[in-house]
């Protein structure tokens, strides 16, 4: 079964592994307080990321969160509705409703109406590389449900990459969607090779990091 940490070359399969994890990221990373919590971006290579966020003072871990950035990905959109970390995000040029992305980086002040630009990992929980019948046009994205996004896009780019630690394989394509083009992670269990030129749609989980000026 497709999982987020296999997504971006991780074996994390039991608690035990997440938690081994985590605090290996919590290690290694690069911390910085903010507002009562101690925050972890620790760059694996390759583009994968793990964060980390704890409380200040206590050694229990709060979250880990996997992401992944290309350098590639630029999503562009207007706000819906907002919290710290979550956001439902309208991309640009789309008439539908907002699709949630998971924020792996804290973020005050946003409002709705505000036009955003954010790198965004789509962590894929099914994929397909034709678009069917009576499906998505290329480039749209919908609420899928339990925090996911249906999107059907264009593969601009593709390749196999290693995880440098997790010293796993996984996939990464660059599509291109209405508002941008999000950074597409794909588990063994479902890709083993680079994805060809061309359309493709599935169900996605995204985590974002807004792009300042």
């Amino acid at each position: 079964m497709a999982g987020h940490f296999g997504s971006i070359g991780f074996a994390v399969a039991t608690r035990e592994e997440l938690e081994a994890l985590a605090v290996l990221a919590a290690s290694v990373g690069e911390a910085r307080d903010e507002d009562g919590r101690t925050l972890v971006r620790w760059e694996a290579g390759s583009g994968v990321e793990v964060w980390t966020e704890a409380v200040r003072g206590e050694k229990k871990i709060r979250s880990v969160t996997p992401y992944f950035a290309s350098g590639r990905s630029v999503l562009e959109g207007t706000v819906e509705a907002a919290s710290e970390r979550q956001l439902v995000l309208v991309p640009k040029g789309s008439a539908l409703a907002g699709v949630s992305i998971a924020l792996v980086e804290p973020a005050s002040g946003l409002e709705r109406g505000a036009t955003v630009r954010l790198s965004v990992a789509a962590f894929a929980h099914a994929f397909d590389e034709e678009l069917g019948e009576g499906g998505l046009a290329p480039g749209m994205m919908v609420p899928g449900g339990k925090g996911l996004t249906i999107a059907a896009g264009r593969i601009v780019s593709s390749e196999k990459r290693t995880n440098p630690s997790g010293r796993r394989d996984f996939v990464w394509a660059l599509v291109s969607v209405q508002g941008g083009t999000l950074d597409v992670l794909l588990d063994p269990d479902l890709r083993d090779e680079p994805l060809e030129a061309g359309e493709c749609r599935g169900v996605f989980w995204l985590a974002g990091r807004i792009l300042r000026a």
